[in-house]
């Protein structure tokens, strides 16, 4: 192996988001600025100057100031009170003419957090950024492995295989620490930080970037913000990425949420929960999307190769308290004797709940611990996929004492 660690790429210590000072600079344009100002105006009531700002992470002085000027200017807000002599102390308040332009706007996205940042310059970040060459000796190896149990002719094969640079794929049994030394090994050649976008806008579309599930930040967040930072970036740890047999084309793909029109968004849901003693929970009338705290998913369902989405409120801020579940594998079910009825509107067939005794027995064997029915089961308006977790999963729920899931057993094949 290599004697010594080294990182050779200084572009990823040059690359600073400078803050603009002016509308040209952020890249977007005073009519983007002016929708996504309303929208928070007409989710939060009245705001300060600053506050606004704060909202979309842009200065006030040459930008927030410009938009809220040609928003008093249109009649589309106005001043209600001053809580200083500074004109960002201004308490400002939506107008009914504002109002109704906000709707239209939120009929377009229901985008309403951080400013984005333009395609060209979330690009050229990436590409000032690169990981650059790691090269790996014995004792940093040892270091990150030292949690693991390896045999030295594994431990001989590891250590040349990161220092190629190239794909590494690991083979063997479910339970051999495969995932556990993939993910070792990111998190040790993923050493350095980098900045992200909170979002990025394409065409007038905002696509979703930074989230707390699969990104943690640099540096403290009360920590003080570096002079001179645009505060649409956001300095983070290179993110190790675990993903399964749930993977598929479509899920590198963006996904569009048609009803509040931008990228990868996931439930909205009005406050952070209020949990309990629980740590699991469904939506009322949509019972096959599952929520659960972080913890729980650290704890239990991560482990167990569970992916997850972030949860928003309806202002487009993430939520701390909740994460969904990503449910992405289905399983038939054998559906001899059960009781049935068709819907009029869309002709789906639809199982009558099971409410005593053993869930049916299923026809296939599932592909992943979490996985939905490719069948529905409801009446009247109703009608959802069951979800289903394997033994494993369920003992991993039981001795972890997470509370909040009615456990019910599957009928055995024939």
């Amino acid at each position: 192996m290599a004697r010594q660690t080294e990182t050779a790429s200084p572009s990823s210590q040059t690359f600073f988001p400078r803050l603009p000072t002016s509308v040209k600079e952020t890249g977007l344009g005073l009519g983007f600025l002016t929708d996504l100002a309303l929208k928070i105006l007409y989710f939060e009531g009245n705001l300060t100057g600053y506050e606004l700002a704060e909202r979309m992470r842009l200065p006030y002085p040459g930008v927030v100031d410009q938009v809220l000027e040609f928003l008093k200017r249109e009649k589309l807000c106005e001043v209600k009170g001053a809580g200083g002599f500074a004109e960002a102390t201004y308490q400002y308040a939506i107008a009914d003419k504002g109002r109704a332009m906000a709707r239209e706007a939120l009929d377009r996205s229901q985008y309403a957090g951080p400013a984005p940042v333009t395609l060209e310059a979330y690009t050229d970040a990436i590409r000032r950024q690169p990981l650059g060459k790691v090269i790996v000796h014995q004792r940093t190896m040892r270091q990150a492995l030292a949690h693991l149990v390896i045999g030295e002719d594994t431990f001989a094969q590891l250590g040349p295989a990161v220092n190629s640079g190239r794909s590494v794929f690991l083979f063997g049994p479910p339970g051999n620490g495969k995932t556990a030394i993939a993910e070792s090994i990111g998190k040790m050649i993923l050493g350095e930080a980098m900045y992200i976008p909170y979002a990025v806008e394409v065409g007038g579309q905002v696509i979703r970037v930074f989230d707390y599930v699969n990104h943690s930040l640099a540096e403290d967040p009360s920590a003080t913000t570096p002079r001179g930072h645009d505060p649409r970036w956001v300095h983070i740890h290179r993110p190790v990425i675990v993903t399964g047999g749930e993977l598929t084309l479509e899920t590198l793909d963006l996904v569009y949420d048609e009803n509040n029109k931008y990228y990868e968004a996931p439930f909205q849901m009005k406050g952070e929960p209020k949990w309990g003693r629980n740590a699991i929970m469904q939506l009322v009338w949509v019972y096959d999307e599952i929520f659960v705290t972080p913890d729980a998913w650290t704890r239990v369902f991560k482990p167990a190769g569970v992916a997850c989405r972030p949860v928003l409120n309806t202002k487009g801020v993430e939520l701390k308290t909740a994460v969904q579940l990503v449910v992405e594998a289905t399983v038939g079910i054998i559906t001899d004797g059960l009781a049935f009825e068709r819907c009029e509107r869309c002709g789906r067939t639809k199982y009558l709940p099971v409410t005593r005794g053993a869930f049916p027995a299923l026809r296939d064997v599932p592909t992943a611990p979490l996985v939905r029915t490719a069948e529905y089961f409801g009446s009247g308006a109703q009608a959802d996929q069951r979800v289903l977790i394997s033994q494993d999963l369920a003992r991993a729920l039981t001795a972890g004492g997470v509370r909040g899931a009615e456990l019910k057993p599957v009928a055995e094949s024939a």
